[in-house]
């Protein structure tokens, strides 16, 4: 079976019992679009015969584990945009996972950056609710469910607790009315504030659920930004522009434990710190 690259016809049904809402007399279903395109060369030699994705922690991939999430939070089908080692991510994970139906597209300029992978995925934003994961994130299971049965349609992962180095994604957000947190930016620290009024910062976790009223808006920016030559760099960009035409919500980590996997200190602490955490959460 070849990897999909981009606009190829899809001949897959989607399936599984997720959490399916109602629209207008149609079904609507939860799609969860995956990023994991990139090299990790930061994590080099560990990513020089495998993708970042792939690497093992207690014995499963970091991809597996975050398909683990979707598909117990309800997730009715997965896209993984994918590059590095494109074919290695699909003969591992196959064409479904524990009946959660997968789909493969390929960024063949996947050195250029990720903004181009959220391109390559923008289709998923035209039909249904996707639920947006970067696939280097190790996280209790528990906190994909946060995401994907906020109250909010829109809503962001964030966590208040950070150490700031100017590199993390930053969520800036606003507590207007009282008892909510809207999102008013996101972008890298070292980007500095932005202009709209804010009252909290937390860094991003990198899982954004986002409705079906407001992706094809998130397709229509990307596609616009590349199509007009600006393909590299952060895709988060896109989303911070269609803040204010679309409330997004934050969510919280709280106590639950997470990493994202850049550097080789990174995998240390996932191995010796976090994972030992998550195991000794109480199951689902």
């Amino acid at each position: 079976m070849g990897v999909r690259r981009a606009g190829q016809e899809d001949e897959d049904q989607a399936g599984g019992a997720g959490l399916r809402r109602s629209r207008a007399g149609e079904e609507e279903a939860v799609i969860g679009l995956v990023l994991a395109a990139g090299v990790g060369k930061r994590l080099a030699p560990l990513t020089e015969d495998r993708p970042k994705g792939l690497i093992e922690l207690g014995g499963r991939s970091l991809l597996a584990r975050l398909l683990d999430g979707l598909q117990a939070a309800g997730v009715d089908e997965t896209v993984l945009v994918v590059g590095y080692r494109a074919e290695m991510i699909q003969a591992t994970l196959g064409a479904s996972h524990h009946g959660m139906p997968l789909r493969y597209l390929v960024n063949p300029d996947y050195e250029k950056g990720p903004r181009l992978s959220l391109w390559t995925g923008r289709e998923a934003f035209q039909r249904d609710e996707v639920v947006l994961a970067d696939g280097d994130v190790l996280f209790a299971p528990t906190l994909l469910d946060r995401v994907v049965q906020a109250r909010a349609p829109n809503a962001f992962l964030g966590s208040p607790g950070f150490l700031d180095t100017g590199e993390e994604m930053i969520l800036y957000t606003a507590s207007a009315p009282p008892g909510s947190d809207r999102v008013v930016a996101i972008r890298r620290g070292v980007a500095g504030p932005p202009a709209a009024p804010f009252d909290r910062r937390a860094e991003w976790v990198g899982f954004v659920k986002v409705s079906r009223d407001a992706g094809p808006d998130v397709a229509a920016v990307i596609d616009d930004m590349v199509r007009n030559g600006r393909g590299e760099g952060d895709y988060e960009v896109a989303l911070d522009l269609i803040l204010p035409r679309h409330p997004f919500a934050a969510c919280w980590t709280e106590e639950l434990p997470w990493i994202e996997i850049d550097f080789p200190q990174d995998l240390q602490a996932a191995e010796t710190e976090v994972l030992p955490r998550i195991e000794r959460l109480p199951p689902r």
